[in-house]
């Protein structure tokens, strides 16, 4: 992890606080796999818990691997369909500031088919948007108020939108029929909320259907 720098000095946790687990999981092909992740070690059996909800139900998972295989590079990881949890890295599209990753508190599942989605800022600022405030709170007033106003934006406006990794533009489209999809309904998605993990795909601003994370500040509290 040091070498790879996933992890260095700096990072909000400290090495000691993280925990690897090794987890059995349902791959592509219909056969048993075996994946590894690396968790803040207050969620190592909350994260167990999951997975084995996951097993249970045959959810499908490509691949579960280190992000170290991908030199700490997350767009690799993403580009590969890995599911992963634990790297010390900025939020995507805010540097500076430490993503729930950086905590071990944060694990993204089947990237490619549960991509990163979010409206354009240049396209918002041809609207009026004025770059302070919130995107879903500046969506809702301009037309698209729904549980989820950049799930409305998007889906009406694609293109005004990015899609992380580029590769999942086609998986976009959540009406289609994919047995690896996360729906705000679906038993996968369940089966992390009811740990106390919120999920991506439910935020106002953009969309995030592979990451689901816990509350930083319950990780680090005594």
């Amino acid at each position: 992890m040091r070498l790879k720098k996933s992890w260095q000095q700096g990072c909000p946790v400290g090495l000691a606080d993280l925990s690897y687990v090794v987890l059995t999981h349902w791959g592509f092909d219909g056969h048993v796999k075996v994946g590894e992740l690396v968790v803040h070690r207050k969620l190592a059996l909350p994260v167990m818990n999951t997975f084995a909800d996951l097993f249970t139900t045959h959810y499908p998972i490509e691949k579960m691997e280190l992000i170290e295989n991908y030199d700490g590079s997350d767009d690799r990881s993403m580009a590969a369909n890995n599911s992963s949890a634990f790297n010390c890295r900025d939020i995507t599209g805010k540097p500076g500031i430490f993503s729930k990753h950086s905590y071990g508190g944060a694990i993204d599942i089947n990237p490619l088919q549960n991509p990163y989605v979010a409206p354009k800022s240049d396209s918002l600022r041809a609207m009026g948007w004025d770059n302070v405030e919130n995107k879903g709170a500046f969506l809702r007033r301009n037309g698209y108020d729904a549980p989820s106003p950049a799930l409305k934006f998007c889906t009406e406006r694609p293109t005004d939108c990015f899609v992380l990794p580029p590769a999942a533009a086609e998986y976009a489209d959540r009406s289609k029929k994919v047995s690896s999809y996360l729906h705000s309904d679906s038993i996968a998605v369940r089966a992390f909320t009811d740990q106390g993990f919120d999920w991506g795909g439910n935020w106002s601003s953009l969309l995030d259907y592979q990451h689901f994370e816990y509350d930083s500040s319950k990780l680090l509290s005594d």
